[in-house]
């Protein structure tokens, strides 16, 4: 099963003068033009588990940022399935601080831009800047590092080649300038990791969450549970038109989810050629051991 790990969204609001919601705001003049431009950064919300929002609205955009499947949760093993759960999450946050819920999309159209300048996107409902897919394999325990090792070898997409980390607990495709960024890793070594930071953050973490935390990681470990996330960044969102909350459906993104399924295909089909071989070897007596076949 798949689930959403991470969504930025924003939408800007015509003719509505919104509050601005800011951790700092930024003013910049153009020397040239005496201009003065205004921006703000993100303004992070804290929830309960140490779970973490960034809103931001410089009077008519307002933008959204972080995990909805993770807030207000002690982990996000698994997570929301939809965007219209996602969008409400976010949305009980926007009021909660006085600024607009997300709308969906009902209309969209590009402006072509004076002087050369590119077509700017118009729409009447909230944009998808970033949308993270994510789902988890049980591959048994003790496997994680030879399943990760194993798709390590193999290059997807249009021949974007792995990198697999010294430790042999995580590989990603792609990454800077690409338009999607892939990665598989080791989510019991990944949680150990959460783990150790959310101590060293507050010592006095409540004994009854560090208990929760231990024993998911050994829930993991048991199962050899393996994480697969895959981030579509804005230029593919928008090139594909992915990004229209309302318009865009969750199963619009299954054409680009098959990578990972592919690789444990053709794994599959490698060992299954392999064993026939031996097989034939050994029938034949060309071999005298599995081994040397």
């Amino acid at each position: 099963m798949r689930f959403i790990d991470y969504l930025d969204v924003s939408q800007h609001h015509l003719n509505l003068d919104l509050p601005i919601v800011a951790q700092e705001i930024k003013t910049s003049t153009d020397t040239e033009t005496g201009l003065v431009r205004q921006s703000v950064t993100m303004k992070r919300y804290q929830g309960s588990y140490s779970s973490v929002i960034s809103v931001k609205c410089d009077g008519s955009t307002v933008s959204v940022s972080g995990n909805p499947s993770r807030w207000g949760r002690p982990d996000n093993l698994y997570g929301l399935t939809t965007f219209e759960q996602c969008i409400q999450v976010y949305n009980t946050i926007l009021i909660s601080i006085g600024l607009p819920p997300f709308t969906k999309c009902t209309r969209f159209d590009w402006l072509q831009g004076s002087d050369g300048k590119k077509a700017t996107l118009t729409t009447d409902g909230a944009l998808f800047s970033r949308v993270d897919w994510t789902r988890n394999f049980s591959v048994g325990k003790g496997n994680e590092k030879d399943f990760i090792r194993g798709i390590s070898s193999y290059s997807i997409g249009k021949g974007i080649k792995p990198f697999l980390y010294s430790n042999g607990h995580t590989v990603t495709w792609g990454g800077k300038g690409s338009l999607w960024y892939q990665k598989v890793y080791n989510k019991s070594e990944d949680l150990r990791k959460n783990l150790k930071s959310q101590l060293k953050a507050n010592p006095h973490l409540p004994s009854e969450d560090k208990s929760y935390l231990q024993k998911l990681i050994e829930y993991c470990d048991q199962k050899g549970i393996v994480r697969d996330e895959k981030e579509f960044k804005s230029r593919l969102l928008r090139k594909e038109d992915l990004c229209f909350y309302g318009l865009t459906k969750e199963s619009d993104f299954n054409k680009y989810l098959t990578d990972i399924d592919k690789i444990i295909e053709r794994i599959e089909m490698s060992t299954v050629d392999y064993v026939t071989i031996s097989d034939q070897l050994l029938d034949k007596r060309i071999v005298k051991s599995r081994q040397a076949a």
